[in-house]
């Protein structure tokens, strides 16, 4: 899924509203509510796709650190 907005808008229409996250020293909190299963179903193979197998390249860490 390599388009900008795919998840949160996956999961607008899916949800209800877009997903969130919190970021701490150690980890990311990924959060997201839905209103029924069928909804939940839909987003949860995207975003754990997104946490598996992210598209990093070396330019994104490097706008992280600074």
């Amino acid at each position: 899924y390599p388009y900008r907005g795919y998840l949160d808008a996956l999961a607008s229409h899916n949800l209800g509203q877009p997903l969130n996250a919190s970021t701490y020293k150690d980890m990311t909190l990924y959060k997201f509510v839905g209103l029924c299963q069928e909804g939940a179903a839909n987003v949860l193979p995207a975003v754990l796709d997104h946490i598996m197998h992210p598209i990093i390249q070396d330019n994104h860490f490097a706008t992280e650190v600074m």
